[in-house]
């Protein structure tokens, strides 16, 4: 996606709000969401969420050109618990993403 469609993305993320299991953050190109990978309905903070970005910019490549790689990473906060970073070029449309 592009970075800037991406760092809006961001910005829909309150660090001192709790999110639900599935809440979708994406913007433009820039597909962001949380998810459990089917262990429950698991509530978690937006700074912990905001970590967790950060650790998916450290470990997912970023080209050049300001796109950035599609990527997963764990949150935290439960075993399978993770948020997806990915570029889709239909706002609609959700592309499979491979963990970094």
């Amino acid at each position: 996606a592009k970075a800037p469609d991406c760092d809006e993305a961001i910005a829909r993320i309150v660090p001192t709000d709790a999110y639900p299991t599935g809440t979708e953050f994406s913007y433009g190109t820039c597909y962001l969401i949380y998810r459990s990978g089917n262990s429950g309905f698991q509530w978690i903070p937006g700074s912990a969420l905001l970590d967790a970005i950060g650790d998916l910019y450290k470990r997912c490549p970023r080209h050049r050109d300001g796109v950035v790689a599609r990527g997963s990473v764990g949150t935290g906060n439960c075993e399978r618990c993770h948020v997806t970073m990915n570029f889709r070029t239909d706002p609609g449309l959700e592309f499979p993403c491979p963990p970094c």
